[in-house]
């Protein structure tokens, strides 16, 4: 396990460091070519209520609370804003990795969405060198005010970056897909408190 120390030695590594891909603001398309492409959705309750929760969840970065993958820095040095660097470790097998990311964009708005009124809370961060992985993974809180539907929606594009990854290529697709699911799970269970 890293201390804290050292992972904030690692985030001063990469502070003004340039992505590793250049396709920034990737998230904003719908289909990029050259990556592969994760969209992982769920319903996590309904109404204004459970939108807040699901902006503090976020925002207390709960979607990493996954025991297997978890961010690092104290929550107070990773508000969600524009140029704040993440620091999310993954932890299974025999594999550990450190993997840092800054945040590319924010998103508060109110967007049309199939004729409904779609509130919206998140962010996109981008991959840094120092990641095994090159791309950007956008999360965001929605809440149809139309339908009252409350959802977690992740997208993310991706391709291998370290040449490990390029490797077992396949295992870290398993770990893509592992991710998706879990974090899925854990802001479920946090938004509906069981």
């Amino acid at each position: 396990m890293l201390s804290e120390e050292s992972v904030e030695e690692q985030v001063k590594l990469v502070e003004s460091a340039d992505y590793n891909y250049p396709d920034i603001e990737i998230t904003k398309q719908t289909d990029p070519k050259g990556y592969t492409v994760d969209h992982n959705r769920i319903q996590l309750g309904l109404g204004e209520e459970d939108f807040h929760k699901g902006i503090e969840a976020m925002k207390n970065w709960k979607m990493f609370d996954l025991g297997w993958v978890r961010q690092l820095r104290r929550k107070d040095k990773v508000p969600i804003e524009a140029g704040v660097i993440a620091a999310v470790s993954s932890s299974q097998l025999f594999l550990h990795t450190l993997c840092l990311s800054r945040i590319i964009y924010t998103v508060d708005d109110v967007i049309e969405m199939n004729s409904q009124k779609v509130k919206r809370f998140g962010f996109a961060y981008g991959t840094l060198p120092t990641h095994v992985e090159a791309g950007e993974e956008r999360f965001l809180i929605e809440w149809n005010q139309e339908t009252n539907e409350v959802w977690y929606d992740v997208l993310a594009f991706s391709k291998p970056y370290h040449f490990l990854t390029k490797l077992v290529y396949f295992y870290a697709r398993m770990c893509q897909k592992r991710f998706g699911r879990d974090t899925k799970a854990v802001m479920r269970k946090t938004v509906q408190g069981s």
